[in-house]
């Protein structure tokens, strides 16, 4: 069994992006995988650490936002939208093998989720200007 690794201190955004998911009703923090279906063990991992369960559940909602904004961005900017869109999911792709190299690897996994948060914040400035 491995031992978990210490916390190295989250970077200001990702902080305060968890403080906001924290204080979200129960339903918007959904993760973006279900638990009780986990099959791998990054996903094993990410269930059994309540940090990075958190980090999965702001990755999420940030995802589902962006997915969100673009719908409605197709109505008056569809080849921005398309552009943005294609991006979001070939990241997401990447995301899921490069958690999946890590394995159990939990400080591994959490540097993947910060970077990731940190990524969407940085789509969404891009996409709004």
């Amino acid at each position: 069994m491995k031992m978990p690794s210490p916390r190295r201190p989250a970077t200001l955004l990702a902080s305060v992006a968890l403080l906001l998911a924290t204080a979200l009703p129960a339903p918007a923090r959904a993760q973006s995988f279900s638990c009780e279906m986990s099959h791998t063990e990054d996903q094993r991992t990410v269930c059994a650490d309540r940090y990075l369960r958190k980090l999965d559940a702001v990755m999420a909602r940030q995802q589902v936002a962006l997915k969100r904004h673009l719908k409605t961005l197709r109505k008056t900017n569809a080849a921005r939208a398309q552009h943005f869109g294609k991006q979001l999911l070939e990241q997401e792709r990447a995301f899921l093998g490069q958690r999946a190299a890590c394995g159990g690897e939990v400080a591994c996994i959490e540097k993947l989720y910060e970077e990731r948060i940190m990524a969407l914040l940085h789509a969404w400035r891009a996409l709004l200007r």
